[in-house]
């Protein structure tokens, strides 16, 4: 039997990290396969590991993580990696709130379970056929190359979404669902969370781009920029649905009353920087409390999000 090979880089407390470790295998489990956990506060601590990651992947797994430092699970071939990595300001709760750390590192157990059942690749399939779809009844030749790149990472945001929301929905029936929710809580009542966010948004809303240009010109900018602009609220909106849709659910179903403080706190201080999108996809949101997440529910996931992106981006101009 092989162990999972713990490498811990950066200024921890490692008997902590053990012990949050082991909680989560007795409270649920470690999957098979995980050959690697990496907790790192730095992202230059990522090649400590790069010599044990399969070299054809090697690659591949250093610009995913490069890209994007924030925690994730990456598979390839047989070879599972887990990187928790607690590089921003906002996320230092994670070296001291045993809860939290539970939580992030539980969900991207999960991650890797679910993609060894072929959840991943169903998702990402029915993704690209809605896409195609969508693209296919909606744009006439012309507009398709114009619009593509836009709706396509509204899609891939969307893929990330339903991930998340399956996996925490599951963390939820195995008992493991508070301590996802201390992570959440932790990351987004946080003051730092909240100004990064305001900033994100509003650098984009605020770009003055029509300074001496003739209107014409102006024009076919300002068309692009909001179809920037509103994709952008579209990708922020989304990012809140993996903690509304599998929380908001407890608490309408069993009426969590900790549950709804994060829901409305997140109404009122992030949702509020993008109202008309969030009001948009309330309706969807309503629908998740209620529904059977299977194919159908995913179909009409995308939908709904690239419908909404529609109307946003192409009819309101």
């Amino acid at each position: 039997d092989y162990m999972t090979n713990l490498t811990i880089k950066g200024n921890f407390n490692e008997h902590y990290i053990k012990a949050t470790i082991l909680d989560i295998y007795l409270k649920w489990k470690i999957p098979d396969n995980i050959e690697e956990i990496l907790i790192i506060d730095d992202k230059k601590h990522f090649s400590t590991i790069s010599k044990r990651i399969p070299q054809k992947f090697r690659k591949e797994f250093k610009e995913t993580y490069m890209n994007d430092p924030t925690s994730l699970s990456i598979t390839a071939g047989d070879f599972d990696l887990i990187i928790i990595s607690i590089t921003q300001p906002n996320e230092q709760y994670l070296k001291k709130n045993k809860k939290a750390l539970e939580g992030l590192i539980a969900h991207e157990l999960m991650h890797v379970e679910l993609r060894r059942m072929g959840f991943d690749y169903d998702v990402e399939k029915l993704a690209d056929n809605a896409l195609k779809n969508f693209i296919k009844s909606n744009f006439k030749r012309g507009e398709k190359k114009e619009y593509y790149n836009i709706f396509n990472e509204i899609k891939n945001q969307c893929t990330y979404v339903i991930k998340d929301i399956i996996t925490n929905l599951n963390l939820i029936d195995v008992g493991m669902g508070d301590e996802m929710f201390e992570d959440y809580y932790n990351y987004y009542i946080n003051q730092k969370t909240l100004k990064t966010a305001n900033l994100n948004i509003n650098s984009v809303k605020n770009s003055n781009i029509c300074s001496n240009l003739s209107k014409k010109k102006c024009n076919e900018i300002y068309k692009k920029q909001l179809g920037i602009d509103v994709g952008t609220s579209i990708l922020f909106e989304l990012s809140l649905l993996p903690v509304i849709i599998p929380y908001g659910k407890e608490w309408i179903n069993k009426g969590t009353r900790k549950y709804k403080k994060l829901i409305n706190f997140i109404g009122d201080n992030y949702e509020i920087l993008v109202r008309d999108i969030a009001e948009d996809m309330d309706k969807l949101i309503k629908m998740s409390f209620n529904s059977k997440f299977d194919k159908k529910y995913f179909q009409h996931f995308y939908d709904d999000i690239f419908k909404i992106a529609y109307k946003r981006i192409v009819l309101d101009q």
